[in-house]
């Protein structure tokens, strides 16, 4: 599976969860996705989620970065997205203030963690409560020029 479907994939699993557990006919979602990937998205969730569960999702497109602020501001004045697309880092400070779901209260949560990478749920969870799963995993390229290493008489470390 290419990881772009992956990514879509999680992002429809979210959904999922969150709608299971509302009488909704329409949820909101916040993400930073734009463009292209944000016009996979929604054509992911128009023509697969809304299909088959007749509810309606309407995509908010924010500033990366922006999210924070805008989330607990949103939250306390009772007006916050049901899904929201978040870095890493900010899911378990915005958890611990309950702005965010303990997404282990689905019951049918170890389903989707269970597909997963369990190295990739700590940096979520904080006392054994996950408030956020990862959408995507970025990692960083290491290249080397063998030509260059045998001109110099090295190996490869």
């Amino acid at each position: 599976m290419s990881s772009w479907k992956k990514f879509l994939l999680s992002w429809s699993v979210v959904i999922i969860l969150v709608a299971s557990t509302m009488a909704a006919e329409r949820i909101t979602l916040w993400t930073w996705y734009g463009t292209e990937m944000g016009a996979i998205l929604k054509d992911m969730i128009q023509n697969e989620f809304s299909a088959k569960t007749g509810i309606e999702v309407d995509i908010v497109v924010l500033p990366a970065g922006d999210t924070t602020n805008k989330l607990i501001l949103s939250y306390i004045g009772g007006d916050a997205p049901d899904v929201v697309e978040l870095y890493s880092n900010q899911v378990v400070e915005l958890g611990v203030r309950d702005v965010l779901l303990n997404l282990n209260s689905f019951p049918d949560i170890t389903k989707v963690t269970g597909q997963m990478n369990p190295m990739l749920l700590p940096t979520m969870t904080y006392r054994k409560n996950l408030y956020g799963i990862p959408s995507q995993v970025n990692w960083a390229w290491t290249y080397y020029r063998t030509d260059i290493l045998n001109e110099l008489g090295l190996s490869v470390p």
